[in-house]
């Protein structure tokens, strides 16, 4: 049975000692031992569907627990009391606990917010089956927690999203690192290594969805399949294809996209359990 860990041994090496020579001369996210995470928390075999960015963040943020590097009499364990700590998780789009929500990630919440499907119970507006919008009191619906969606979705105050891995979903960025404060600059070492990764998965069984986000990760996924990738919905040898601008893209975006929706949508289709979207509190 193929497992990353083989996939990585057999591609990895170059690609990982170049990452090391560069740590030597300058800053380097994600930290070394995330490097790898996406593959850590979502095994081979439980891949269902998968996520396509570009780089890991390449910026710092507040360390959310010592703020300013300095946690009483004790030295602050999560920043080494720098008082700043990685965005870069070694998850695409994820972010610690405690750190500001990037705004790519801020766009990917709310695309998921107007995907959720509305609450039977009351009907998608939040009120209790028997009461009108306009009735006063208004009793509030439990089964949607007032949201009006049977996903029960609430939008995160928070970035981790360990809990989609866990699930089945995994976060790979194009780029597994990047030079602090310069996007692309490793982009060249972890090509050849992400599109054997891709591959691999590309030939197992079952088809998976692949959800493509930007240019270069559509350019990437465009090389293993043959096809530009010029629309948004692609299916090929069984697999779905979703492609969509990237997340931070001001423009155009991932609003509107229904990625999400088309995905489940795939998958019940094929009497596969459902992607559970939400975030873990």
């Amino acid at each position: 049975m193929t497992t990353w860990t083989d996939l990585l041994n057999a591609h990895a090496g170059p690609a990982m000692k170049a990452v090391l020579e560069a740590r030597k001369r300058t800053t380097v996210y994600p930290e070394l031992r995330d490097i790898y995470r996406a593959f850590d928390l979502t095994p081979f075999d439980r891949v269902r569907v998968v996520v396509l960015g570009q780089d890991c963040y390449l910026e710092t943020a507040k360390c959310p627990i010592c703020r300013d590097g300095w946690a009483g009499d004790l030295p602050c364990q999560r920043c080494g009391d720098t008082g700043r700590i990685p965005q870069a998780t070694g998850l695409a789009f994820s972010v610690p606990h405690g750190v500001p929500i990037p705004p790519s990630l801020r766009n990917v919440f709310k695309e998921l917010k107007r995907s959720a499907p509305p609450c039977e119970a009351c009907q998608g507006n939040g009120n209790t089956i028997g009461w009108n919008v306009g009735d006063s009191p208004t009793v509030m619906c439990h089964d949607c927690d007032q949201t009006g969606n049977e996903w029960l979705w609430q939008t995160p105050q928070h970035g981790d999203l360990t809990a989609w891995p866990e699930r089945g979903v995994l976060l790979l960025n194009s780029s597994l690192t990047v030079r602090a404060g310069e996007p692309g600059s490793h982009a060249k070492i972890w090509a050849p290594v992400i599109t054997e990764l891709l591959r691999a998965l590309w030939a197992t069984h079952p088809p998976k969805v692949w959800l493509v986000w930007g240019g270069h990760a559509r350019k990437m996924m465009g090389s293993l399949t043959g096809y530009p990738l010029d629309v948004s919905t692609y299916r090929h040898n069984g697999h779905l294809i979703l492609t969509a601008p990237h997340p931070a893209d001001r423009r155009k975006g991932i609003v509107g996209s229904n990625v999400f929706l088309e995905c489940n949508r795939w998958l019940a289709a094929r009497c596969e359990p459902e992607i559970d979207w939400r975030v873990d509190p």
